[in-house]
């Protein structure tokens, strides 16, 4: 979700700090006000192209940043492949312009590349307005959009298609990686074997090396560990008199005695006790480890015998334990893959043949079973088309078949679509245009529960060519968007905005000889004389009272 966008120095706007709701937000304001310098900033920071022209004729550089919370886990994880995971859940996207060309890119405080936030982008917002860029222009998307339509059917379909795909990809890479003569495969398998039984009679245990370094260091230094201990023994508990123990003993003694004459000397007398117990405890624990330390000629002879194995190995098959049963690891799997290339070359091509014949099989299954789920998406697109002043489009598809093998079918789609009456079905991007191919990407959006998508959705005056009934319809389908994504669209009805759930006016205001862009959340009052003025009749009563029936009748709609 767009938590808060943060403009300087773009055109009109000399700075704007403006947060945004979660839900269905609205955006309105007179013809020049400045709502297009909204977007082309949103579509700056995004990663559209940057035109030098969007600076402000009295600074030297622009800045946009925007602030998305990311909620989806899934979004998460696409983020973090990308080098940029969310801090505390959010994301700082920033764009800075400078009239000397610099173009500075930062996500999360760090410079990255335009094309980096551009795919960071794709995954937190789409804008659809009439120049801006739309998943639905791109033939390539269509597949993935009624996939995502018809997920509930396609899916299980869909993971035959692959499973029967990664099968003969397994078998041909088998038959192009069997090269070699049986007696040569023999061979190398003879080799491994001989590796892995060298490995496997040492018994190695990963990371032993080092407990045997420092086992074999302690015994190497037994006597002289010994010594030390038996001095410092000797030095604090070694005799009756003479030692430290002792002295602090007698020292504490003393001190108790000039305690019962002057009370201050009590602490001094009961720090020199606890002194005594220390190194008493202390003189204890070198007596018990001098017992433990014993040299052991036998037992350092294994250590190192031990330690000869491992490095004698490591030469062979790489430094230290780990990399040596790593490679033990590795062996096995050639063995196997070995075993695989001396399959039979007519058995091979037997399977990869039955292979091939199941992905057929599968992928036909599922091209059949997507013109059927396309045929419920056309009826329902076409329905909401038709509500949304659109009366006469018809939508279809051309559904191509490739012989190639991939993971997802063998089917591309291109989405087809005739706005007028009598006029032939044509590539939807050559024929929409953009107030068309944003109601189109509305309607998918209302229909397609299912649908892969971004969380925040931008439509620019998606009304424009509409008005009345179906300008209220749009508002509503919006607004039932709004339930699970966030929602800001540029409107110039009425309608629409009644049923915000955030309400923000553009204005541009004269300071001097200067002209601003302004933007502000509105408050109820506001958004009456706001809403009146959409209607035409700002300065009336009766324009007044439509704007609070139509706000009325919005509240209504949003208790249902």
């Amino acid at each position: 979700m767009l938590n808060r966008i943060f403009i300087q120095n773009i055109a009109l706007i000399d700075k704007l700090d403006v947060e945004f709701e979660p839900g269905f937000n609205v955006l309105t304001g007179e013809t020049g006000a400045g709502k297009s310098i909204i977007i082309d900033s949103v579509n700056l920071v995004l990663g559209e192209r940057a035109d030098r022209e969007l600076i402000g004729s009295h600074a030297q550089k622009a800045l946009v940043e925007a602030v998305f919370s990311v909620d989806d886990s899934a979004v998460a994880e696409a983020l973090d492949e990308l080098g940029f995971l969310p801090e505390d859940g959010e994301l700082l996207l920033s764009r800075e312009l400078s009239v000397a060309g610099k173009n500075t890119v930062r996500i999360n405080g760090r410079l990255a590349t335009l094309a980096v936030l551009q795919e960071v982008s794709r995954l937190l917002v789409d804008v659809y307005g009439q120049h801006e860029h739309q998943s639905l222009l791109n033939p390539g998307e269509h597949l993935k959009l009624l996939d995502g339509f018809g997920e509930e059917k396609l899916k299980p379909l869909l993971d035959n298609v692959q499973s029967a795909a990664e099968a003969v990809f397994r078998l041909e890479a088998i038959q192009k990686g069997a090269s070699g003569s049986a007696e040569e495969i023999d061979r190398e398998m003879g080799e491994l074997r001989g590796q892995i039984k060298e490995i496997a009679a040492a018994r190695l245990i990963e990371g032993e090396e080092q407990a045997l370094s420092e086992e074999s260091n302690l015994l190497e230094n037994a006597e002289e560990i010994a010594r030390a201990l038996s001095d410092g023994y000797d030095a604090l508990y070694g005799s009756e008199a003479g030692n430290a123990c002792a002295a602090l003993r007698d020292a504490s003694t003393s001190l108790s005695v000039l305690a019962q004459i002057d009370a201050s000397f009590q602490a001094l007398s009961a720090r020199l006790e606890e002194a005594y117990y220390t190194a008493e405890d202390i003189a204890f624990e070198l007596r018990d480890k001098k017992g433990i330390v014993e040299s052991d000629p036998f037992r350092l002879e294994e250590i190192q015998a031990r330690l000869s194995i491992i490095e004698r190995l490591g030469r062979k098959y790489g430094s230290g334990t780990k990399n040596i049963l790593q490679y033990h690891n590795n062996a096995l799997d050639k063995i196997k893959q070995l075993e695989d290339n001396k399959m039979d070359a007519e058995q091979l091509g037997e399977r990869l043949a039955l292979a091939k014949a199941k992905w057929r099989k599968e992928a036909l299954a599922l091209s059949e079973a997507r013109k059927e789920v396309f045929e419920g998406l056309k009826a329902a697109l076409e329905a909401e088309l038709h509500q949304l002043g659109m009366q006469s489009a018809r939508f279809s598809a051309v559904f191509s078949e490739s012989e190639r093998i991939t993971r997802n079918g063998r089917d591309s789609i291109e989405f087809l679509l005739s706005t007028n009456k009598g006029e032939a079905l044509k590539p939807l991007h050559k024929v929409a245009s953009g107030g068309e191919m944003s109601r189109i990407m509305l309607a998918l959006k209302t229909i397609g529960a299912n649908i892969a998508g971004v969380d925040t959705l931008i439509f620019d005056e998606i009304d424009a060519g509409i008005s009345g009934r179906t300008a209220y319809v749009v508002g509503e389908k919006l607004f039932g968007i709004s339930g699970s994504r966030q929602i800001l669209c540029v409107t110039h009805q009425a309608q629409i905005a009644a049923l915000a759930d955030a309400h923000y006016e553009i204005s541009k205001d004269e300071v001097g000889d200067r002209t601003f862009t302004t933007l502000q959340k509105l408050d109820k009052a506001q958004r009456i004389m706001e809403i009146s003025r959409l209607i035409g009749a700002e300065n009336s009563s009766s324009g007044q009272s439509h704007a609070k029936e139509l706000i009325e009748k919005a509240a209504r709609l949003k208790r249902v």
